[in-house]
């Protein structure tokens, strides 16, 4: 919880103005119906954020061709849309768009290119489940940080969110 919210309705919310649909990917489907979120049972619990968009991508093989995953993180406590398209401005015909801080990749809020799917699926043939593994073998186009990125971008446990922590 955060001001009062839970932190995967705050990044729902956040993201409904620049994406066609918001799709929660979660051990169990309808997981957070309680909180009016359409939720999808992820293919491969157990396996990280690769895991997580291996169900992502493969639901969003109904979309377009040129369809694109806006890959956020559920512990993230910040979100801008304005990010997002930026990251889309970038991405246009690349596989993927992530942002690059300090030497390192950013790999959510990331813009990612239906076409990878057969990239996530190789890795975790392979027992990878490192998102840094996928964007070296994809090759992304990175962008800049931008200057609302906030010092502390997730919470990893419930004391990350406290103030000052």
């Amino acid at each position: 919880m955060l001001e009062g919210e839970p932190l995967i309705q705050r990044l729902a919310r956040a993201a409904e103005p620049i994406a066609s649909s918001v799709t929660i990917v979660a051990d169990v489907e309808d997981k957070y119906a309680d909180l009016g979120l359409e939720t999808i049972a992820d293919v491969t619990p157990g396996l990280g954020p690769l895991g997580g968009m291996v169900t992502a991508l493969g639901h969003l093989q109904r979309e377009a061709d040129s369809a694109q995953l806006l890959l956020l993180s559920c512990d993230m406590l910040v979100f801008r849309p304005r990010w997002a398209a930026m990251l889309a401005s970038a991405a246009k015909a690349e596989p993927a768009a992530v942002i690059f801080d300090d030497g390192r990749w950013q790999p959510m809020p990331g813009i990612y290119h239906r076409r990878i799917m057969p990239n996530v699926r190789q890795l975790l043939s392979a027992g990878q489940r490192a998102m840094r593994q996928l964007l070296v073998q994809i090759g992304p186009i990175t962008v800049p940080v931008p200057a609302d990125w906030p010092d502390r971008i997730q919470a990893n446990r419930p004391e990350d969110l406290e103030p000052g922590a």
